[in-house]
């Protein structure tokens, strides 16, 4: 019994521990464009796309050693494996970052940033029609209803603009 209490306790604190991170990711993320509003003009949008670069070229690393230090281990780099797909994953993601500093001049920052989010609802339906990483079908249909409110949500600020 005490076997089971403890494996409900881990499972309850990875829990709290996954919905910590994921609200972390979401006060960054959306937060990831705010500095450039206090720019000027001029120096706004695909202006900021080689200091942002620079950032994560040196931040990388920093982030690195702050999660070894938290988790007390350094990741496993296995170069040969995870290049090709890390450089991938990174084209995908600054594409995506280009994209977004093309649509906030076009529709402002409050009207695109809520619609960039629909990259969390593709992000899911990865996770459940590729990888099968969701399931069960009651979590798949709280997925759905959540993607119909993201998606409402998403015309009702395009049609107010």
């Amino acid at each position: 019994a005490t076997e089971v209490k403890s494996s409900a306790s881990a499972s309850a604190t990875n829990s709290a521990t996954g919905v910590f991170w994921a609200c972390s990711v979401g006060l960054f993320g959306g937060s990831i464009l705010a500095p450039t509003h206090y720019l000027e003009p001029e120096e706004q949008g695909l202006a900021v796309m080689p200091s942002f670069g620079i950032g994560c070229f040196l931040l990388a690393p920093i982030v690195l050693l702050i999660h070894s230090y938290w988790t007390g281990s350094m990741p496993p780099f296995n170069v040969k494996v995870a290049l090709m797909p890390g450089l991938f994953s990174g084209f995908l993601w600054n594409v995506s970052n280009f994209l977004s500093l093309m649509a906030i001049p076009a529709i402002g920052y409050g009207v695109a940033y809520p619609l960039l989010q629909g990259a969390v609802l593709i992000s899911g339906l990865w996770g459940i029609a590729i990888f099968k990483e969701i399931t069960n079908r009651r979590t798949v249909a709280v997925f759905w209803f959540a993607g119909a409110i993201l998606l409402t949500g998403a015309a009702i600020l395009a049609a107010a603009q």
